[in-house]
């Protein structure tokens, strides 16, 4: 829902070593890529959101109450907290360690750069407020979302232009080349679509475990304060622990509520058990393929039984189908209708890798398709494969080369 979907990205900064954005073979278990931390925990807040429709008021406001969810958790002796924004609004653009109870717009530097280009604003930024030192440390980015083609938005402009794309690869260069560490240990989307293989696959280089929405995520989701609290109380350490206290956060405890915004919600690790999962997705891609002139009917029948989720399905009217769906229930609906026995044993394949690389999911009973990772799938084809091709995910597999049969 680009028109008020928000992007937020946590990370934890690990300091191993580090990964190329988006190539594979890069992932490793988590366990030998754990944190040498030093230094405080601290939380980065990147406010990166261009609403062409806006023109800034809004974002202003929605800026001022993050602010003050931050300064009220904020403690002495607590995690550091530190925040920027780029809202295209003159005068607003700053970036701040917020402190205990410290009132709006004071501490505030302001930063030019933030009002061009985010992924390079949101390097130097992550440069600025980590200072040299390796902390554990939880960045937050506010854009658009817009999983299923590989891009985020950043509306400085026209929204359908290209100068309003950024690409989860250049997000990934901006964070590698920004933060202090190796591989961020948790990276958690706030906007649509995210919680996707295709995303999984994009940042895989930069990041340990990552969190988000199969659906459209409504606003901002992720309340703030209480992940601040989490890393003071000691329940989120490391990637699987703030991807499990994030989930829970969003789903049960978010700014909208579970009946309101935020129906789905998913950590996952993107360990050697993703990089299986990408190769057998790409094998269940290719029995696809091979299976298509004996078994299309069933198999198109299948892809056409997956159901939409339950926020894109109510803004269907408005903006289409944008065709994100359950990668599990998928298939499931494959082990039913083909009778070829390579699709049968791909698709359990997939499956069980799913359930072996989240390590945190939570739903509301409305969503009764999640499973936690969603793939694109043009239930009705025609789509257009040209962009899809080049994103990580489009490089590394046959998934296109499947959809293009559709």
């Amino acid at each position: 829902m680009r028109s008020i979907a928000v992007l937020t990205a946590t990370l934890l900064l690990a300091g191993c070593g580090r990964g190329v954005p988006g190539a594979t073979g890069v992932s490793g278990s988590l366990e030998a890529l754990r944190a040498s931390d030093k230094g405080p925990a601290q939380l980065e807040v990147y406010y990166a959101f261009d609403d062409y429709h806006q023109h800034g008021p809004e974002q202003v406001e929605q800026v001022k109450a993050l602010h003050a969810d931050l300064a009220a958790a904020a403690k002495p002796d607590g995690p550091r907290v530190f925040l920027a924004a780029d809202m295209q609004a003159k005068g607003t653009d700053f970036r701040t360690r917020v402190t205990p109870g410290q009132a709006w717009g004071q501490g505030f530097d302001t930063v030019a750069e933030l009002a061009t280009d985010h992924t390079s604003a949101l390097r130097d930024f992550l440069s600025w407020s980590e200072d040299g030192s390796k902390p554990r440390s939880f960045l937050s980015i506010h854009t658009h979302g817009g999983a299923k083609d590989g891009l985020l938005w950043d509306y400085d402009g026209d929204p359908n232009g290209e100068s309003g794309h950024v690409t989860l690869q250049r997000l990934a260069k901006a964070v590698a080349k920004g933060h202090q560490g190796g591989r961020v240990a948790e990276l958690n989307f706030d906007a649509c679509m995210m919680a996707s293989i295709e995303v999984g696959e994009a940042i895989k280089g930069v990041a340990e475990v990552y969190s988000g929405s199969e659906d459209f995520s409504l606003g901002d989701s992720t309340p703030y304060g209480r992940m601040v609290s989490e890393v003071q109380a000691g329940r989120a350490t490391d990637g699987a622990s703030y991807g499990r206290a994030m989930v829970d956060a969003v789903v049960h405890h978010g700014n909208y509520g579970a009946d309101n915004g935020s129906r789905t919600w998913s950590a996952i690790k993107l360990d050697r058990g993703f990089d299986q999962l990408v190769k057998d997705t790409d094998r269940l891609a290719g029995s696809l393929v091979a299976a298509m002139p004996r078994e299309g009917a069933a198999i198109k029948q299948a892809v056409k039984a997956t159901h939409n989720f339950a926020i894109m399905a109510k803004w269907e009217k408005e903006y289409g189908d944008y065709n994100q769906r359950d990668l599990v229930e998928l298939c499931q609906l494959l082990q039913r209708a083909s009778k070829d026995a390579h699709v049968q044993a791909d698709a359990r394949a997939v499956e069980a890798d799913v359930k072996q690389v989240l390590v945190g999911f939570a739903k509301h009973p409305s969503e009764t398709m999640a499973n936690g990772l969603a793939i694109f799938l043009p239930v009705n084809g025609g789509a257009d494969l040209k962009r899809y091709r080049t994103t990580s995910f489009g490089r590394h597999t046959r998934w296109a080369n499947f959809l293009a049969t559709l």
